[in-house]
């Protein structure tokens, strides 16, 4: 997966199709092993672009998982890569511990639709 097409992806939700059959093979492996306690999870990205995350492509990841255009595995795949990236950023810490919760379920539960729409519909960051 390119940090380029996850960036699409965000910007254009109708590249889905695409993008799913672009990272069809890798996310087979990453599936086998999503559920698995304490098992590490191969992830494959090609940091071919810089990519700073805000409270948008939150909000953006969160409306594709809401709408039911990705699941939670495949959201996962995508939350891992750029938290593994050298080339992603975060506008501050907030944003970073609101992509954090998409991952990662042994940790942080199951990203649920309900959270989505309450990381959708924010304005701000609460406190």
């Amino acid at each position: 997966m390119r940090l380029s097409e996850v960036k699409r992806l965000i910007d254009e939700h109708s590249f889905y199709k695409m993008f799913a059959e672009s990272i069809a093979a890798e996310l087979g492996s990453y599936k086998k092993h999503f559920y698995t306690t304490g098992t590490t999870l191969p992830i494959h990205v090609t940091e071919d672009i810089y990519f700073t995350i805000n409270l948008l492509v939150c909000q953006s990841l969160s409306r594709l998982y809401h709408d039911k255009i990705l699941g939670q595995i495949e959201l996962a795949y995508i939350v891992d890569a750029l938290q593994l990236s050298e080339k992603v950023s975060f506008t501050d810490e907030e944003t970073e511990s609101i992509l954090g919760e998409m991952t990662d379920p042994e940790i942080n539960g199951d990203f649920t639709i309900n959270r989505a729409a309450e990381i959708m519909a924010m304005r701000d960051y609460p406190g």
